[in-house]
C-alpha cells in the first residue's frame, strides 16, 4: 500500500465502502493496476484503474445502484472522476469474447459497456495487483497464459499501425499517446514482461536509434509535464508514421517468436 498517496488511499476506501451498502456481498474483490501498480502515478494526471470482481451476474436492480453511488460518490468523492475500471463475474475473467459489464470511464458510469480488460490487464493484475478489498489477486483471478500476452500485445501493435494516422494528426496528446504505447510493446517483445510508459520510455531511448530516441525523450517531457510547451505537435505526421514502421519492425518479429516458444 506504499505505493499509494494517502489521499488516494483514502478516496478508493470511500468508494469501496459505498459500492458494498449499494451491492453488498456481490462484491468480492477489488484491485488496482495501471500506474498505481507500477509505481508510476502522477498527480492529477493518471487515471486510476480498477477491477472490481463480483459474485455473479449483477440484477438490474444492483447496476441500478452501483449507478446511483458513483453519482452520489462523484458529489462527494471528486477522486472517483479519475476512476476507470469494470464490474465482471469472477466467471467471466476467463472470457476471451465480447460482453458488456458494467464499467466507469472517464466520469461516467456505463451500464453496459464493452470491457475494457484482456490477458494484459490479468497479467498485470496477478502479478502487480495491489488489493484494496477481498483475497489477493492471484487467490481470485485465473493464471495466465504467457502466449496470450503475447497475441494481445501483437494485436495492440497491429492496431497501433492502424490507428497511428490518426494520432498523427490530431494533437499531442494523442501522439504521445502513440509514441509511448509502441514503447511498451516493444519492452514486452524483448523482454516479455510489462511496464509503465515512462519505464518503457527510459527502456527504449537507452537502445533505439538517432534519431527516434529524441522522438521518445521528447515524448516522455510531454508526459511527465503533461504540457508541451514548443508547440502544438510532437513531429510531423510523416515523421511519426515512420517511426511506427520503425517500432513495428524491431517489435513484430520478436513477439511472434516470444508467442512460439511460450
Amino acid at each position: 500500500m506504499q505505493r499509494i498517496p494517502e489521499h488516494v488511499k483514502l478516496s478508493i476506501e470511500q468508494f469501496i465502502r459505498a459500492i458494498k451498502q449499494a451491492i453488498g456481498a456481490e462484491l468480492v474483490g477489488f484491485y488496482l493496476y495501471g500506474s498505481l501498480a507500477l509505481s508510476a502515478y502522477r498527480e492529477p494526471l493518471s487515471d486510476i484503474d480498477f477491477l472490481a470482481v463480483t459474485a455473479g451476474e449483477l440484477s438490474e436492480e444492483a447496476v441500478f445502484l452501483l449507478e446511483c453511488t458513483y453519482a452520489n460518490q462523484l458529489v462527494d468523492n471528486p477522486l472517483v472522476k479519475r476512476l476507470e475500471g469494470n464490474f465482471i463475474p469472477r466467471w467471466r475473467l476467463l472470457a476471451d469474447g465480447e460482453f458488456a459489464c458494467p464499467q466507469c470511464d472517464e466520469g461516467e458510469f456505463r451500464v453496459a459497456s464493452p470491457r475494457d480488460y484482456n490477458s494484459v490487464t490479468l497479467y498485470s493484475l496477478r502479478n502487480w495487483g495491489v488489493t484494496m478489498f477481498g483475497p489477493p489477486p492471484e487467490q481470485l483471478l485465473p493464471p495466465v497464459d504467457k502466449r496470450a500476452v503475447m497475441r494481445t500485445m501483437l494485436g495492440n501493435l497491429l492496431f497501433l499501425q492502424e490507428r497511428m494516422p490518426y494520432y498523427a494528426e490530431n494533437g499531442v496528446d494523442l501522439q504521445v499517446f502513440g509514441v509511448l504505447t509502441l514503447c511498451r510493446i516493444l519492452y514486452t517483445a524483448n523482454t516479455g514482461d510489462i511496464a509503465s510508459k515512462e519505464q518503457a520510455a527510459r527502456y527504449a531511448i537507452a537502445r533505439l536509434a538517432f534519431p527516434w530516441r529524441e522522438l521518445v525523450g521528447q515524448a516522455l517531457v510531454v508526459w511527465e509535464k503533461g504540457k508541451y510547451d514548443s508547440g502544438g505537435n510532437l513531429a510531423g505526421c510523416e515523421e511519426l508514421l515512420e517511426f511506427a514502421k520503425y517500432m513495428k519492425g524491431l517489435a513484430e518479429g520478436k513477439l511472434k517468436a516470444q508467442l512460439l516458444n511460450g
